[in-house]
């Protein structure tokens, strides 16, 4: 591998760290656990792309948060116009979605954006008292 190659991965792996990051602070301030029946929502659901790309999990996006695709997007856990609620069908579907085999080369053919995404959804579960599957959590572990 050469050296521009490793940095770049290197790059990539803080980026996504800092992904991470934010994601769970921004998750976490002020949000509530909804039960509620999660409905599976689409894109179009939201207002606009950035506010269906900070529902996800999974942002592949480049660049400013006012330029987002939100075909580049995955595992939303949030509901339109409910920012400050996080379902709890959202973040077991997810689960099950970065556990199943079949999507292991989707979200960016890039398994170091499931890693962190599974590192977020079991931080997650677990400030809201929920226990992550044992896959998942080596999942998140995985480097």
């Amino acid at each position: 591998m050469s050296t521009t190659t490793t940095i770049a991965a290197q790059i990539l792996q803080c980026q996504v760290k800092l992904l991470d990051l934010y994601l769970h602070i921004e998750a976490m301030l002020g949000v509530d656990l909804v039960t509620d029946p999660w409905k599976g929502y689409k894109p179009s659901d939201y207002d606009s792309p950035e506010k269906y790309c900070r529902s996800c999990l999974i942002d592949l996006n480049n660049g400013a948060h006012y330029q987002r695709d939100a075909s580049l997007c995955y595992l939303p856990i949030k509901a339109p116009r409910q920012s400050n609620a996080v379902y709890l069908e959202a973040l077991f579907a997810a689960q099950e979605a970065l556990l199943n085999p079949k999507n292991e080369f989707a979200y960016g053919n890039n398994r170091l954006h499931r890693i962190s995404a599974a590192d977020v959804l079991v931080s997650i579960l677990q400030d809201f008292g929920q226990t992550p599957k044992p896959e998942l959590v080596e999942l998140s572990q995985s480097e």
